[in-house]
């Protein structure tokens, strides 16, 4: 019986890969060629099969096959409809609307703040990781200005040198509060852009004067510019062993009614390991 181009195929390579004397016996060919045959039906089935783990390449109920296609379907929680075809059930599983990401999630809350009269979009969801957030442990860095202590000014740029050098690179951008300048303009609140070694902090001030200091500063980690912390919202972040969170802000107009839909719509988008908390603003 003739090879087809795969069994012819398939008989080169077995021939290629054995040892030319097992050939010199006159009914070896016929061995190889039922060989061949029957390697030739499993690559079929096995070909087959690989082909109905994908979408566009499983078919439908066929003979004796199953609706491999179907199975798809199923696999994603929905079925083929009736009468409807393996082209349409194809272009259906591939074309689903997208629900999950943060740009579905945000339309979503802005249609339902529509349809609920909330003329307002300044609405938020922050997401928060696992294991990411949380709280701020340092504690507010005070002290007192003496001796040699001053202000020193360069353009706009203020620095202030203390002796004791109590500066740490987590005080880079937060506020500096100073007290008790002789000039009332060095007083006040400043945000840190830099240091100089670490006796001397970097501000701007364009109002300051280079004079002798013996006030007071502090620099309050905890409540001023909160970067170490995910989102400056220590009560709804998670935890070590807890689940990743989700955070949608909702403006001021919204309804008790309207929150609660938005969060049990959100509930459903978002249901897969995600607590979820949905808030409405009462202040405008």
């Amino acid at each position: 019986m003739p090879f087809t181009a795969e069994e012819t195929a398939i008989y080169d390579w077995i021939r290629g890969s054995l040892p030319s004397w097992l050939f010199e016996r006159a009914r070896a060919e016929e061995e190889m060629g039922a060989l061949v045959k029957i390697f030739a039906r499993v690559q079929t089935q096995v070909d087959f099969w690989r082909a109905q783990g994908g979408i566009l390449t499983a078919v439908g109920a066929t003979g004796l096959e199953p609706d491999w296609l179907g199975q798809h379907a199923r696999d994603r929680d929905t079925s083929r409809a009736n009468a409807e075809t393996d082209a349409a059930l194809r272009q259906r599983l591939r074309t689903f609307t997208d629900m999950l990401t943060r740009p579905a999630l945000l339309a979503l809350i802005d249609a339902m703040l529509d349809a609920g009269g909330v003329s307002s979009n300044d609405f938020g969801l922050v997401e928060l990781r696992r294991d990411r957030a949380w709280f701020l442990t340092r504690q507010q860095s005070t002290g007192t200005g003496a001796g040699a202590d001053a202000f020193t000014k360069v353009g706009t740029t203020m620095t202030l040198t203390l002796a004791a050098a109590p500066w740490a690179a987590w005080m880079q951008g937060k506020i500096l509060t100073i007290a008790g300048a002789t000039s009332g303009a060095n007083n006040g609140d400043f945000t840190i852009t830099g240091f100089t070694g670490n006796t001397g902090v970097k501000y701007t001030n364009a109002s300051g004067i280079a004079e002798t200091y013996g006030g007071t500063w502090k620099v309050n980690g905890a409540l001023h510019n909160r970067k170490d912390a995910y989102f400056g919202r220590g009560y709804r972040m998670s935890g070590p062993g807890q689940p990743a969170a989700m955070v949608a802000i909702t403006p001021f107009g919204t309804t008790e009614a309207l929150r609660l839909a938005i969060h049990e719509a959100l509930r459903q988008r978002k249901a897969a390991g995600i607590l979820h908390y949905t808030e409405r603003r009462l202040v405008a």
